[in-house]
């Protein structure tokens, strides 16, 4: 098992930001009042979910690899530079994220569904062409 360990924090003042809700595939936590919340999960692709009243993520939130993270998406929690090694148990994947003041921004489009209804939306006018 990993230990994926998110910090938040206050973009504006730098203190950790307790009452931050956290959710990994689905299971959620709220972080205390040192900002910090812990999932022990398994390598690979997970959905996470960030909330916290009046605030969203904001731009200097990043993985242990300086991949960006959103209010919403998806965290690959993974060893570097080979995958095939087993965690080492002494080390957590460790995530920064800044809250700023605001609303979180709305989900981008899921493109696995926008390109197949484009390509179906496509179809439908060439067949309906006049010829």
């Amino acid at each position: 098992m990993v230990q994926a360990v998110f910090g938040f924090f206050d973009a504006v003042t730098g203190l950790p930001m307790a009452n931050v809700e956290c959710a990994l595939d689905g299971v959620p936590k709220i972080s205390g009042s040192d900002g910090v919340l812990t999932f022990s999960t398994t390598q690979g692709p997970h959905s996470y979910m960030i909330r916290a009243e009046g605030f969203k993520v904001g731009p200097d939130s990043f993985d242990p690899f300086g991949r960006p993270i959103y209010d919403q998406g998806e965290i690959i929690v993974e060893w570097l530079p080979d995958p095939s090694q087993p965690w080492p148990e002494t080390s957590s994947f460790y995530s920064q994220v800044s809250m700023v003041e605001g609303m979180p921004s709305p989900p981008g489009p899921d493109i696995g569904k926008v390109i197949p209804v484009a390509l179906i939306l496509a179809g439908l006018l060439f067949l309906t062409r006049k010829k």
